[in-house]
């Protein structure tokens, strides 16, 4: 992380190139000499599922608010005759 004044303000830059190799060590760590090449592909596969999972779970999350006190009403054939 980089602290900077930029018109008497702090301004804090982070180094991409280090955001990106946590990143990548946070999905799962791969440093082998035999897939050196595809580490970055592997990165976006992995982030693209991790958004995937994360958007899914928010609709999931969602529904269940959505839905958290409606009344339950029987079916048809559960429903008294009178």
């Amino acid at each position: 992380m980089i602290m900077k004044r930029v018109n008497g303000k702090k301004v804090i830059k982070v180094e991409s190139v280090k955001v990106l190799r946590v990143w990548k060590y946070a999905l799962g760590s791969f440093h082998d000499d035999k897939t050196q090449k595809y580490d970055n592909w592997v990165c976006f596969i992995r982030t693209i599922i991790m958004l995937q999972l994360v958007v899914t779970n928010g609709f999931i999350v969602a529904g269940n608010i959505r839905h958290w006190d409606d009344h339950h009403t029987p079916p048809h054939y559960e429903q008294s005759k009178s």
